[in-house]
């Protein structure tokens, strides 16, 4: 005989019916909104936009969300026969912030047996895991993880270009451009005391 059983009790189970996909995913719901703004006459023009984006995400602690803010304008003058000048600006602005996964829910939801209960005032941090003398899983509570963790990221950038532009006797062109690039990431990661 290659293996000999080892005199010790089995794993028992505890007395949940929990279906942890279902409580694990949900319905996601994507929302996004446009407003934009154009016009203009023979010696300017201009075109805004806004854009707001939101996602509430298919698992539980998921969440993004993006702001966009868009605008280009120009202005053109005539300085005699000879002489034009054009000035204008291009200007984007975005906000992008997303609540990460601290888990991954998809191994776990398979992991975690369904004996096992979502919440249980017994353990420590009220939620229900297995442990080596009962329901014994390599799985992690979802819901217990993404309520002790949160993780956020987020990403700020503003870009853009101011010019102007010369021209004269319809064959000389001069352009003046001045762009620019901000960009600020900020990550938060905060676990809750005594989980």
């Amino acid at each position: 005989m290659l293996f000999t059983t080892v005199k010790k009790q089995s794993a028992t189970h505890g007395d949940a019916n929990t279906d942890w996909q279902d409580v694990t995913f949900k319905n996601g719901i994507v929302t996004d909104h446009n407003l934009s703004l154009s016009g203009g006459n023979k010696e300017s023009r201009y075109f805004i936009s806004g854009n707001y984006q939101g996602n509430t995400g298919t698992t539980i602690g998921t969440k993004s969300e993006r702001l966009t803010f868009r605008a280009n304008t120009s202005a053109f003058r005539d300085f005699g026969k000879h002489f034009t000048v054009t000035v204008g600006e291009n200007l984007a602005v975005s906000h992008f912030q997303v609540d990460e996964l601290n888990t991954n829910p998809i191994i776990d939801v398979y992991r975690m047996l369904p004996t096992i209960p979502v919440y249980d005032e017994n353990n420590h941090g009220g939620y229900g895991y297995g442990d080596g003398t009962k329901d014994v899983t390599f799985g992690t509570n979802p819901v217990a993880k993404e309520d002790f963790e949160n993780t956020t990221n987020s990403n700020l950038r503003i870009r853009g270009n101011l010019f102007a532009e010369l021209s004269a006797f319809k064959s000389l062109k001069y352009r003046f451009n001045f762009g620019f690039d901000f960009s600020n990431d900020k990550y938060t990661y905060l676990r809750k005391e005594g989980s």
